[in-house]
């Protein structure tokens, strides 16, 4: 691509826009010839075409306009995107193959029932799905393609047209098919398997890191597909949803959160799975984890912070009744008391003593107004027995007594 384009910009933005959603795109001139395919090879694999890569891209050209985005949903689903481009002769645009629904080994197979198409297309097209990236919904595409048709084109200058392609009723081979077993390219298991482990370390770095946004774009295009279905399609989700929560346990461990909170999470994640009983709620279910194990990273992570400091953290946030003075808690991890407190500072820039304090009155503050709890027990559960010095420390960082800040706070409440 020359740099002397008047939107090079645009189209570099755009094609980092396609990268991120993991769609192949590419751009030919119109008079070349191609070696690599744009299908994916899937018509010669069917062997329903010879130089299917050139017939596929004579196909398109046939039905490309200038000033035009072409929209292109071919006779297997897949959906492609097309234009001309504005100062580079001759040249097309092409992005795809996609899918914006997962096709279900199930509807695979009712499809080629009412199409009468041969069965040894099922494990080809059952392949070639694996491969297929799928982004459950093309809004943000159009939206990219139209903000980027203003500017190439400007406003109102330029029209969208969408071409489907109908499954013939009968879909005779016109060729013998390739044995997928002796063919070693895209539709391989190893590069399935390969596609998979990517999107897993992409999304586990997203998690880990707490970007939420990342990482629910990356879930979107998860290539669910490639994963193999062995039930019926409930389960597989059921499945595929305790895949996703096994890898966002991971992402929160190397993001520096202790197991015990990801326990907490990851079990009753678990439970909520198995009790569902609709297809339709997982994408929700979905997204809903990515937040919440974004926000344990964002709350909880203590990669920041050596081993005895996170021991120290961890026993504050799991038991505020425990004996968390400095020498206790120094005890407890059998080292020095002085060393404990200099590091302590040094890590968290509060002393161990301010920092336990805060931690305890920060809960009180939550019980009070969130339970009817005897102020008596909540200074118990706080850690503090003395229910005098319970309420001086609790003035000293709220400026008000326990009976005074629930008083107000439930004042607030009342409509």
């Amino acid at each position: 691509m020359t740099s002397s384009l008047s939107y090079e910009h645009e189209i570099n933005f755009l094609n980092s826009i396609l990268s991120n959603l993991h769609l192949d795109h590419h751009i030919y001139h119109l008079g070349d010839s191609i070696d690599k395919p744009m299908d994916l090879d899937l018509r010669e694999i069917l062997g329903i075409a010879k130089g299917s890569a050139n017939e596929w891209l004579s196909h398109i050209k046939r039905i490309i306009r200038p000033n035009t985005i072409v929209y292109v949903t071919d006779e297997f689903f897949c959906q492609y995107i097309a234009l001309m481009l504005p100062e580079l002769e001759d040249t097309i645009l092409i992005v795809g193959p996609y899918l914006t629904t997962a096709i279900s080994i199930e509807q695979l197979l009712e499809i080629m029932e009412q199409k009468n198409v041969p069965g040894h297309w099922i494990p080809l097209l059952k392949n070639y799905y694996r491969k297929v990236s799928c982004i459950h919904s093309d809004e943000i595409l159009v939206a990219a393609f139209n903000a980027f048709a203003d500017h190439i084109w400007g406003e109102d200058n330029y029209s969208s047209e969408s071409v489907i392609e109908g499954l013939p009723t009968s879909l005779e081979p016109l060729a013998v098919p390739i044995d997928p077993q002796k063919r070693n390219d895209a539709f391989s298991n190893i590069e399935a398997i390969e596609l998979i482990y990517k999107a897993e370390r992409d999304l586990l770095e997203a998690v880990s890191h707490g970007r939420s946004a990342k990482a629910k774009n990356l879930l979107a295009n998860f290539p669910l597909f490639a994963l193999e279905q062995r039930t019926e399609a409930l389960r597989n989700l059921q499945n595929y949803t305790v895949v996703v929560n096994t890898l966002l346990r991971k992402a929160a461990e190397q993001g520096g959160v202790h197991p015990l909170y990801i326990d907490q999470l990851s079990s009753s994640f678990a439970h909520r799975i198995e009790s569902f009983t609709r297809s339709d709620n997982f994408i929700d279910l979905w997204n809903e984890m990515i937040q919440k194990y974004c926000a344990l990273v964002n709350k909880h992570s203590l990669k920041h912070y050596s081993l005895p400091i996170q021991k120290v953290i961890t026993r504050i946030d799991f038991d505020l009744t425990a004996d968390l003075s400095l020498k206790g808690t120094a005890q407890y991890l059998n080292v020095n008391a002085s060393y404990l407190s200099k590091l302590f500072k040094k890590e968290t820039g509060s002393t161990l003593t301010d920092y336990v304090n805060q931690k305890r009155m920060d809960h009180a503050a939550y019980l009070l107004a969130n339970t009817y709890m005897p102020i008596a027990s909540i200074s118990q559960s706080c850690g503090i027995l003395d229910d005098n010095y319970f309420t001086k420390l609790f003035r000293r960082y709220y400026d008000q007594t326990p009976t005074q800040f629930r008083q107000e706070y439930y004042a607030i409440r009342k409509p």
